[in-house]
């Protein structure tokens, strides 16, 4: 199992990321976003990857509150906005480059500025300040006064807006459809929508492109998320969450010149929150309050959509969880939905992970946890085909499934057979080899403990798979060689590939196990806490011989029943 490494540069202050976004232009490019709070404020930062490091994009914002974040994309310019509820209606044209050199006047990018975008005017924020320029040339900007010197390298990004747009309602839910943008606040029941193709127009009128809203009085307590899917190109379909409901609102148009709504309770569970709430592909994923994961897709049926609860299987997993702060993640790579929730009541911020393949199970009909993870995460976010965390104990974002540690830190693994009874559970037996076979890559050891009976309770032995064949045995295949086929179809581990697993060495151990004791039943457990540790088990394999025939059944252990005439 992989697990994750620090992305970009690393703070050592205190703090957390509270919010990650991935903003994504009209010709692809995508610019990783996050908010990072150190407890006194908040911090929008972009991702510059020419310096791998974050560098600040409106800075000192309200510490603790719900950023809503979405892209708006039109003919003439691409747009991000947020908004946390309290600070206005931000909008961030999202252009970046970054420094080559520069004088007190003149920045002179690595970039050619109209390439990056950069309009002939305007302001940019370098190393958490703002200047204005007043011309463009090649790859310098120019007519800049008493400038510093700024790093080889250092970001360089348009200003964000954050003053302009103060009239507009402070939304902090924010999701973009059917070229219009949708506002909403987890204080409230107000569902508001612009104009199409303007999300500076949120003037209410009857005409259809323009804007309008409506409260969405049935629900327990405000809304707590949006979402969309295609539909009907004529109609526009809108998920709107509170805690113990989910409403379809839908636009229609009649006419050319007439607009009218229809809502929809469409189940009677809802979203925990606005990071609950994650899209892949045509399906919507959401966390309730009580920790189901359910999900609303598209479908010919049930007016359109299929609804269904995607955590029947793990639910004993997350019976004691704290879902208030629960964040979902969709991982397109993997084909992953990942949630990040308090463990139990105890719990301060999200510490634990499930991880759940969106591949049904052939016999089962139904969806596989992969894993449960000791990871501690606020938000997930995409960014280039590749999947990243914001931290919820320290200001630092992490990529994940990336290495075979956690942060350069070693983690346990840990495996169990469960009790094995070879399908006679009457009868004692004598074990005397077991033989273990797999691969593992070069200095993993992993220990392994095994007991005979119930937790041990006849007897409990020790070993191991060792990191290196000692002297004289060969337990161990070093180097490896694989033929075409070695591996068969289907054992991809989450987060790892077949390649991953090839450049591991193969291992056969025959263990001798002790003749003085013959269990009913017996169970084999491994764990192993070497960093950078990889190893997939093949085979787990008993030699056995029942030591009678008939059934053996100690004294101390039976008891009888008795007729109801007794």
């Amino acid at each position: 199992m992989k697990q994750y490494s620090l992305f970009a540069n690393r703070l050592s202050t205190s703090g957390q990321i509270t919010r990650k976004y991935t903003a994504v232009r009209a010709d692809g490019t995508n610019i990783l976003l996050r908010v990072r709070d150190d407890g006194t404020n908040s911090h929008i930062e972009w991702y510059n990857s020419v310096d791998d490091a974050w560098d600040t994009l409106l800075p000192n914002q309200t510490t603790g509150l719900t950023y809503g974040f979405t892209g708006f994309n039109t003919s003439t310019q691409d747009e991000v906005w947020w908004c946390n509820g309290t600070e206005n209606m931000t909008l961030w044209v999202p252009i970046i480059g970054s420094v080559a050199s520069n004088t007190a006047t003149v920045i002179t990018l690595n970039e050619v500025a109209a390439t990056a975008g950069f309009p002939s005017t305007g302001t940019v924020i370098v190393n958490g300040t703002e200047y204005t320029y007043t011309g463009t040339s090649g790859s310098t900007l120019t007519g800049l006064t008493a400038l510093p010197t700024f790093d080889a390298n250092e970001g360089v990004a348009l200003a964000a807006d954050d003053s302009t747009h103060s009239a507009l309602t402070k939304y902090n839910i924010l999701h973009t459809a059917d070229a219009r943008m949708w506002g909403a606040s987890t204080t409230g029941v107000t569902l508001a929508y612009s104009a199409v193709g303007d999300a500076t127009n949120w003037t209410a009128s009857t005409a259809p492109a323009n804007p309008g809203s409506i409260d969405l009085v049935e629900g327990a307590g405000p809304i707590t998320g949006l979402s969309s899917l295609g539909g009907n190109a004529i109609d526009e379909n809108i998920f709107v969450f509170k805690q113990d409901l989910t409403i379809l609102y839908t636009l229609e148009y009649p006419s050319a010149t007439t607009r009218t709504e229809r809502v929809k309770p469409i189940r009677n569970s809802g979203a925990s929150n606005p990071l609950g709430v994650a899209k892949g592909g045509e399906t919507i994923f959401y966390i309730t309050r009580k920790g189901g994961i359910k999900s609303i897709s598209l479908s010919q049926l049930s007016d359109g959509f299929n609804f269904e609860d995607i955590t029947d299987l793990i639910r004993p997993t997350l019976e004691n969880g704290v879902f208030t702060s629960a964040s979902l993640g969709y991982f397109e790579k993997k084909r992953t939905l990942l949630l990040a929730y308090k463990k139990n009541s105890d719990s301060t911020r999200n510490d634990g992970v499930v991880a759940v393949e969106l591949i049904k199970d052939p016999e089962l009909g139904q969806h596989q946890a992969l894993t449960t993870l000791d990871w501690f995460v606020n938000d997930w976010a995409e960014y280039n085909d590749e999947f990243y965390f914001g931290a919820s104990f320290e200001p630092n974002s992490f990529k994940a499934f990336d290495g075979y540690s956690k942060d350069g830190q070693p983690f346990q693994s840990i495996f169990t057979t469960g009790r094995m009874s070879f399908g006679v559970p009457f009868v004692k037996k004598e074990i005397p080899y077991m033989l273990i076979t797999g691969w593992k890559a070069p200095g993993t050891k992993i220990d392994l403990e095994l007991q005979y009976d119930y937790r041990g309770t006849l007897a409990s032995f020790e070993s191991d798979i060792p990191a290196v064949n000692p002297e004289g045995f060969k337990y161990i295949i070093e180097p490896q060689y694989n033929l075409i086929g070695s591996f068969e179809l289907g054992t991809e581990p989450i987060g790892g590939t077949l390649e991953d697993i090839d450049e591991l060495n193969y291992f056969m151990i025959f263990f001798e196990l002790p003749y003085a004791y013959q269990p009913f039943d017996i169970q084999l457990n491994g764990n192993t806490f070497t960093e950078g540790f990889r190893y997939k088990i093949e085979t787990i394999g008993f030699l056995k011989e029942d030591i009678s025939r008939g059934v053996v059944i100690p004294d101390n252990l039976k008891r009888t029943f008795k007729s109801f005439d007794e």
